[in-house]
């Protein structure tokens, strides 16, 4: 839970309680005194007895005992829908409507299967980016799968979907001409937009029951917020897994820390995930930019032939998305960093009493502060963090990045195919593009990730040119692997259905090595 927000600016929860229940009115109520946020308002606004003396569970040490009264939570997946609202208004700009909203979709829970750490500091479309690609990655697969068959049968099968052109096809022991149609790459780019947008939608067998700052704590009622935002420890302890959508800001940020601290003392075997948002981010800036080629590809096919230039021509594009790339690279380096060199003292929050709450917390759970410090430093900072030093994408990303490339190439697998082939060609075919060179695409997505990785720095005082020079450079040695592999991938088709499987071999091996390396 972050910054902004519920938790540390009392401020903002009052401002937004007084917008919705007074509508607009001038007159506002004196507030009660700043340094207890626990005291709450009588009629005409006159201080009552504080919350100590009326709630046990808040007291000036953080307790890690739930109010089963406040334990609301959301499905995460139903977090997403209607284009994730739920993530793109900060707790501080609700509206009337906003309440009625969030009152709808969480329910009355005595458990959480995962508790969502973030900072409304970061854009709320980055997390909803992150979190559907999180979420709907096996039904984008599905529906690439269905969409793609459907889209093959009905054009080799059916003449409801018409041919753009023709191709020469020479392969080892046929020639002829083989028609050549746009509805591959179609139909796949379909089904992968549909499996995202449809999979907050999608039917499940059991939903993942998320701790929601913005839905869990109740932003209507100021006695009901502060007992919610105080009451997080307890929260933590009744959470199976700790999910924190990892940002520049979140670290920076003390009740992110705080939650961090509560869930390792409450839970000490629990499951911690670290979940950078910068992952997505690039998957995202892949999928766009591999999209965007494949129309620039059929556009060119349509007055080029095949051939390394037009390949050369559609890589273009590439050159920012590296450049994207080492910049989110490049942060998540100086992140490392600041880990690594931790300070408690040095985590924001803007009320003093939130302040001292939180690290009265630390010290009874973690002895003193430099303790805690200490743990964040070494045993925290190995198991969470270290991993990430090196630019890590899940196999899942790649199994998408790939699929996403083999609608291209299987057009030409149906071309050969309506343009009566034999079995071999079109098997060797298959196999050589399809398949091999798919993998070989990957593998040198890999080698590009793994330079925007290592180069991601910039040299002091060096101008923008030199910085984007380097980029190039990065571009030029991945487009070399990638335009050789084009031409190695033509011989193996031709030679023979024995060379084509092997070559498939041997490509299998390679990916399966490149990805095992950048996971493992």
């Amino acid at each position: 839970m972050g910054a902004e927000a519920s938790c540390c600016k009392k401020e903002e929860i009052l401002e937004v309680t007084n917008v919705v229940h007074q509508k607009g009115d001038e007159d506002v109520p004196d507030s009660p005194d700043p340094r207890d946020p626990f005291a709450v308002l009588g009629p005409q606004g006159t201080s009552q007895p504080s919350l100590h003396s009326q709630i046990s569970v808040l007291t000036e040490v953080p307790s890690l005992r739930a109010d089963q009264d406040l334990m609301r939570g959301i499905s995460l997946h139903k977090s997403l829908r209607k284009f994730g609202r739920v993530w793109r208004t900060k707790p501080s700009r609700l509206t009337e409507g906003d309440h009625q909203v969030l009152s709808k979709v969480c329910v009355k829970v005595d458990h959480f299967d995962v508790f969502i750490s973030h900072t409304w500091e970061t854009n709320g479309r980055w997390k909803i980016l992150a979190m559907m690609l999180q979420q709907g990655w096996p039904y984008m697969i599905i529906l690439w799968l269905v969409y793609s068959a459907l889209a093959g049968s009905l054009f080799l099968y059916t003449d409801l979907l018409p041919y753009n052109s023709v191709f020469p096809i020479q392969s080892f022991n046929w020639s002829g001409w083989g028609v050549l149609g746009c509805w591959m790459r179609v139909s796949g780019l379909l089904g992968m937009v549909t499996g995202l947008f449809m999979a907050p939608y999608w039917p499940r067998c059991r939903s993942t029951l998320a701790f929601v700052d913005v839905v869990s704590i109740d932003q209507i009622d100021p006695e009901m917020t502060r007992r919610g935002v105080y009451g997080l420890g307890g929260f933590l302890s009744h959470s199976s897994e700790l999910r924190v959508l990892w940002s520049p800001q979140l670290f920076s940020r003390l009740w992110c820390i705080f939650e961090l601290a509560a869930f390792r003392k409450a839970n000490p075997k629990g499951k911690i995930v670290l979940a950078p948002l910068y992952v997505e981010m690039i998957v995202g800036f892949l999928l766009l930019w591999l999209a965007f080629m494949q129309l620039l590809y059929f556009l060119l096919l349509q007055v080029l032939q095949f051939s390394s230039f037009i390949s050369f021509v559609g890589m273009v594009p590439v050159i920012p998305c590296i450049h994207q790339t080492r910049k989110i690279c490049r942060e998540k380096r100086r992140l490392l960093n600041e880990l690594k060199q931790f300070n408690l003292n040095e985590a924001g929050c803007s009320v003093d009493f939130d302040r001292n709450f939180i690290l009265a917390g630390i010290e009874e759970w973690y002895g003193t502060q430099e303790a805690f410090t200490e743990y964040v430093r070494g045993p925290l900072f190995r198991e969470l963090v270290a991993p990430l030093e090196t630019l890590r994408v899940p196999v899942q990303y790649w199994v998408l990045l790939g699929l996403h490339e083999m609608s291209s190439l299987l057009e030409f697998t149906v071309g050969y195919m309506s343009g009566g082939a034999p079995v071999d060609v079109v098997l060797a075919q298959f196999l050589s593009w399809p398949i091999s060179n798919v993998l070989w695409r990957i593998i040198s997505f890999r080698l590009g990730l793994f330079l925007c990785d290592r180069c991601s720095s910039r040299m002091p005082g060096a101008c923008g040119l030199l910085d984007f020079m380097k980029t190039f450079l990065i571009w030029v040695v991945t487009v070399v692997f990638l335009l050789s592999t084009f031409e190695v991938t033509a011989v193996v088709e031709r030679s023979s259905l024995v060379v084509a499987s092997a070559g498939a071999c041997v490509t299998i091996a390679v990916a399966l090595f490149s990805l095992w390396a950048a996971t493992g």
